[in-house]
């Protein structure tokens, strides 16, 4: 009589081992930009942690890897075998990235740890092992709230009440109290002298603006001549393309001193390229900012949002 058990086990070792086989190739290949998801880049480096663990799962239902003599011969096998997957990578158009190599060992060591029987030594070995795995985890955790909040945040997509999302912004850029158009705080821009496009880049913002009509923001001219400001809205599509002006939406403002508040339909926004239609299913960023200036000047952003 054939022993379930045994069956059972097989049969996962079976589809481990196919899976392994699926997905070795995408060592070798760019992450592909499915778009789905804000913090999709970081799902792609714990996948180096989720095939060396399943790798060594396979293989200790075969081979027996009980000593820190395996586990030290193992190590080094998997050093090995990831500095050749980084060198193969450079030639083959992928950046090596050898923190890969940690992230390899990472898994190597949870699927070493956590196959043993239970000692006081090893749990210390399982403690430390799965604390690093959390580590790798933190970025991604982090843009899963991210994105949680953003989509919650609608349709305010920053009025700066909360301390400034280094991870969302980019620029020289400061949360100030004064002036302000709405609530009590205020992003403040420097536009430094001498930089070709001085401004602010609000990165992933709020993928997802189908159903609004319009966007709102207020900008605040301190200088009293007025300034002339751009808004760039990119989409994933013009990520993918790689292409220029003529892809995006562009629009040249003229704030004058003092408050100015902008009302852009999103008609406009999804009509701007000239060769498609703007995703408004996908938005990736808002960038604001000035030509080169002569000597440095400021302003500030207030109440983005969907309308």
């Amino acid at each position: 009589m054939i022993d379930p058990r045994r069956l059972s086990v097989r049969l996962m070792v079976t589809l481990g081992g196919l899976l392994l086989l699926l997905v070795f190739p995408f060592f070798f290949f760019t992450a592909p930009d499915w778009g789905l998801f804000a913090f999709y880049p970081h799902i792609w480096g714990p996948g180096h942690i989720g095939f060396f663990f399943l790798l060594f799962l396979v293989i200790q239902t075969r081979v027996p890897l009980p000593t820190w003599r395996h586990w030290l011969w193992a190590s080094m096998a998997v050093m090995a075998l990831s500095v050749a997957i980084e060198a193969i990578q450079a030639q083959v158009g992928r950046n090596a990235c050898w923190y890969d190599v940690l992230r390899n060992l990472i898994g190597t060591w949870l699927a070493l740890a956590w196959a043993q029987r239970p000692s006081l030594p090893i749990w210390g070995v399982r403690v430390v092992v799965s604390g690093l795995f959390l580590w790798q985890l933190m970025p991604l955790i982090g843009d899963v709230q991210l994105h949680r909040d953003t989509r919650r945040a609608l349709p305010v997509l920053a009025d700066f009440e909360q301390p400034l999302d280094r991870r969302q912004w980019r620029g020289e850029l400061a949360r100030v109290v004064s002036p302000v158009s709405v609530g009590e705080s205020s992003l403040a821009v420097t536009l430094p002298a001498h930089v070709p496009y001085p401004g602010a880049v609000f990165d992933r913002v709020a993928t997802d603006w189908r159903g609004y009509d319009a966007l709102r923001f207020d900008i605040h001219n301190p200088q009293a001549e007025p300034l002339r400001v751009s808004i760039r809205i990119d989409d994933l599509a013009h990520d993918r393309r790689e292409r220029g002006y003529a892809d995006r939406f562009n629009r040249l403002l003229v704030a004058e001193p003092g408050w100015n508040h902008y009302r852009i339909p999103l008609s406009d926004i999804e009509q701007a390229p000239q060769e498609r239609t703007l995703d408004l299913h996908r938005i990736q960023r808002i960038y604001w900012f000035t030509r080169r200036l002569d000597a440095p000047q400021r302003f500030y952003l207030d109440n983005i949002h969907l309308e």
